[in-house]
């Protein structure tokens, strides 16, 4: 790994830190709802189902 992360700025409106990433800026924000979003997605019975072979 040749850099470590750090914030590139913070927003004020949504409480937010950006990282900026290979030039692309990255808000924690989004990316947090977008993995609640996944998990809001999965069902019980999703997980209780068997394996597909």
């Amino acid at each position: 790994m040749g850099n470590e992360a750090s914030v590139h700025g913070v927003g004020k409106d949504q409480k937010d830190m950006i990282f900026k990433i290979k030039g692309t800026m990255y808000s924690t924000s989004a990316i947090i709802n977008e993995v609640n979003r996944f998990f809001d997605e999965i069902s019980l019975s999703q997980v209780l189902a068997p394996m597909p072979e």
